[in-house]
C-alpha cells in the first residue's frame, strides 16, 4: 500500500500536469488563433497595399486624359469649327503641348492621341515615348478606315468608347500598331452631344507589373492580375491570355468564389502545395488575386509553439520532481496565468499577465509575455508601415482614405466643421532633372516638413507624388487665414537660399466643409480647384496658362 505522503504527491504531480495541460493547451490555442486573426489582417494589408500601388497609377491615367479633354473642350466654343483645317489644327497644336506635359509626368504612359473623327478637317495626333530619352515623340496616326470596328489589335482603342458612350478602360491587349502590350483609357469627346473623336492614354503594361512587383510584402507572395472572363493578364508563372481555368483550376475556383461571397481569406491547392489567398478588384475592373503558401504563413506560429511547449516540458519535469509544498505555492500562480491565457484566446493582447518570478511558472509567464509583445509589435509595425509614406513619414493615401470615410461619417451625423488644404510641390521636375532623383527626395521632404511645421496640428498626408493634404478640424479651420499667411511666410522664408532643393515653391488651395456638400470629397475638390488657382499665379502667364484663360465664347476671326 503506497504512503499518504506518496498518494498526496501523487495526487500533485496529478494535478501538476493536469495545470501544465491546460496550460499549454491555452497557449497553443492562443497563438493559433492570433495567427489566423493577424494572418488575415495581414494579407488584406498587404493587397490593399498593392491595390492601392495600382490604382494610384491608373487613377493618374483617368485624371490626366480627364484634364486635357476638359481644357480643349472649353476652347472649343462650336464643333463647326472644325471643319476649319486652319482652326482645327490650330487647336490640337495648342492642346498637344498641355498633352504632354502632363503625359510625362504620369507613372507607365507609353503613348497619348487625340483622334478627331474623320469627317473634320484634321486627323488629329499620336505621340509615344522614346524608351531611351523618356521623350513623347511623333507617331503615324491609324487610318480607322482601314480596319474593321470589331479590329481590337489596331483600332479596338477607337471603337470602344464609342459603343460604351463613355471612358472605359480596355482589357490589356497587345497594340499591332505599336507592337506593345498594354491597356488603354480612353474617353469620347461630345460637345453639346456632337461627337467630336476620341481621346486617350496607353499604359505599358510592364510599368503595371513593375509597380505590382515592388510591394510584395511576403517571399512566397504571388500576385494575379485577371480579368472577369479568367484570361490572364499577369501571373509569374503563367502567360498573358492564358486561360486560368485551364492553368490553375483551383485558383480559377477561387476568384468565382471571391465573386459569389465576397471579399475574404480563402485556400486552395496547386502543384502539391498549399496557399491561402485574398482579392481586390482594380480600378479598371481587373481581378488582383494575392497568394500566399501556407507554409510562410506557419513558420512563425510553429517556431513559438515549438519554444512554448519545450519550455512547458521542462516545467512539466521539474515539477514533476517538486515536493507538496512546491506544488502548493505553484497552483495560485497557475491559475493567474490561465485565466491571462483565456484572455489571450479571446483575442485580448492587452492583457496583464502576472508578473513572473525565478520559477518555472515565472519563466512560462515571461515566455507569454514576450510571445504576446511580440504578436502585438508585429501587427502594429505591419499596420504602421501600410499607413505611412516611406519617402516623408507623413500619413500617405491608404490613411487619408480612411480619414475621408470618418469625415464622410462626421458629414452624415452633423459635422461640418471642418477644411482640407491641398498642397502641390512645384519645380520637382527642374530638381530631378538637374540635380537627380536624391535631390528631388530631400527637396519633397523639405517642403513636406515646411507643411508639418505650420500644420503641426493637423494630420498631413501624402496622396500623390508631390502633392500633399492637411485635415484642419474645427479650432485649426477657425484660424485658417493665421495659418496660410504663415504658409506664405515660410515658403518666402526660404528663397534666399543658395540651392534650388532648399527654396520651396508650393502651391497650395484651402476650402471649408459648406451646408451644401454632401461629402467630403466635394470639399477637396473646392481646395484642389484653388491650388490650381494658386499654381497658375505662381507660375505665371505660360503657355498652360494662357490656354487655360482662352474664353468660353469667340468667334471664329478672334481666334484666328
Amino acid at each position: 500500500m503506497r504512503s499518504i505522503r506518496g498518494k498526496i504527491i501523487l495526487l500533485n504531480v496529478l494535478g501538476m500536469v493536469a495545470c501544465l495541460v491546460t496550460v499549454i493547451g491555452a497557449a497553443t490555442s492562443t497563438l493559433v488563433r492570433s495567427r489566423e486573426q493577424s494572418t488575415n489582417h495581414i494579407m488584406h494589408l498587404a493587397c490593399l497595399n498593392e491595390q492601392d500601388a495600382l490604382n494610384d497609377q491608373l487613377d493618374g491615367v483617368t485624371g490626366s486624359v480627364k484634364v486635357v479633354s476638359d481644357m480643349l473642350l472649353r476652347n472649343l466654343p462650336d464643333a463647326e469649327l472644325l471643319y476649319d483645317r486652319e482652326f482645327a489644327l490650330m487647336l490640337l497644336e495648342r492642346t498637344r503641348p498641355l498633352f504632354d506635359g502632363v503625359a510625362s509626368h504620369t507613372v507607365g504612359v507609353c503613348t497619348y492621341y487625340l483622334r478627331l473623327a474623320p469627317e473634320y478637317a484634321a486627323e488629329g495626333f499620336l505621340y509615344k515615348r522614346n524608351t531611351a530619352e523618356g521623350q513623347f515623340l511623333a507617331y503615324p496616326l491609324t487610318h480607322i478606315e482601314d480596319f474593321d470596328p470589331d479590329d481590337t489589335a489596331h483600332v479596338g482603342w477607337y471603337y470602344a468608347p464609342i459603343h460604351a458612350g463613355e471612358a472605359v478602360w480596355m482589357e490589356p491587349y497587345y497594340n499591332e500598331n505599336l507592337n506593345l502590350y498594354m491597356i488603354s483609357y480612353v474617353m469620347p469627346l461630345y460637345l453639346h452631344d456632337t461627337f467630336l473623336g476620341v481621346i486617350g492614354m496607353d499604359v505599358d503594361f510592364r510599368a503595371v507589373v513593375d509597380t505590382l512587383e515592388s510591394v510584395h510584402a511576403f517571399d512566397t507572395e504571388q500576385s494575379c492580375l485577371v480579368g472577369d472572363d479568367g484570361v490572364v493578364h499577369y501571373h509569374p508563372e503563367l502567360t498573358p491570355g492564358d486561360d486560368l481555368a485551364a492553368s490553375i483550376p483551383a485558383l480559377s475556383t477561387v476568384l468565382q468564389r471571391f465573386s459569389d461571397a465576397g471579399d475574404q481569406m480563402l485556400h486552395y491547392t496547386h502543384d502539391g502545395k498549399y496557399y491561402r489567398v485574398v482579392h481586390a478588384r482594380l480600378n479598371n475592373g481587373t481581378n488582383l488575386l494575392l497568394s500566399v503558401e501556407e507554409n510562410e504563413i506557419r513558420a512563425m506560429t510553429t517556431s513559438l509553439v515549438g519554444t512554448v511547449t519545450v519550455s512547458v516540458l521542462f516545467i512539466a519535469i521539474i515539477l514533476i520532481l517538486a515536493s507538496m509544498n512546491v506544488a502548493s505555492q505553484i497552483t495560485r500562480p497557475l491559475a493567474r496565468l490561465k485565466r491571462a491565457a483565456d484572455e489571450i484566446a479571446r483575442g485580448n493582447l492587452d492583457v496583464q499577465l502576472p508578473p513572473g518570478g525565478d520559477d518555472e511558472v515565472g519563466s512560462l509567464t515571461n515566455t507569454l509575455s514576450v510571445t504576446t509583445r511580440y504578436l502585438k509589435n508585429y501587427i502594429s509595425g505591419i499596420s504602421d508601415r501600410a499607413y505611412t509614406d516611406s519617402l516623408t513619414h507623413v500619413k500617405n493615401k491608404a490613411a487619408y482614405d480612411v480619414a475621408m470615410e470618418q469625415m464622410n461619417g462626421g458629414i452624415r451625423e452633423g459635422n461640418r466643421e471642418f477644411g482640407i488644404v491641398v498642397f502641390d510641390v512645384n519645380d520637382l521636375k527642374p530638381v530631378n532633372d538637374q540635380y537627380g532623383h536624391d535631390r528631388g527626395d530631400e527637396y519633397l521632404r523639405r517642403c513636406c516638413h515646411l507643411i508639418c511645421n505650420v500644420f503641426e496640428r493637423s494630420p498631413v498626408y501624402r496622396i500623390g507624388g508631390d502633392e500633399f493634404v492637411v485635415l484642419l478640424d474645427r479650432e485649426q479651420t477657425s484660424r485658417r487665414e493665421a495659418l496660410m499667411a504663415a504658409m506664405d511666410e515660410a515658403i518666402a522664408a526660404t528663397a534666399s537660399r543658395p540651392n534650388p532643393w532648399e527654396r520651396c515653391s508650393i502651391a497650395k488651395g484651402l476650402a471649408v466643409c459648406q451646408r451644401e456638400d454632401t461629402c467630403a470629397n466635394d470639399v477637396f475638390r473646392r481646395a484642389d480647384r484653388a491650388m490650381y488657382e494658386d499654381k497658375r499665379r505662381i507660375k505665371g502667364c505660360d503657355a498652360r496658362d494662357n490656354f487655360d484663360e482662352a474664353p468660353h465664347t469667340i468667334s471664329l476671326s478672334e481666334i484666328l
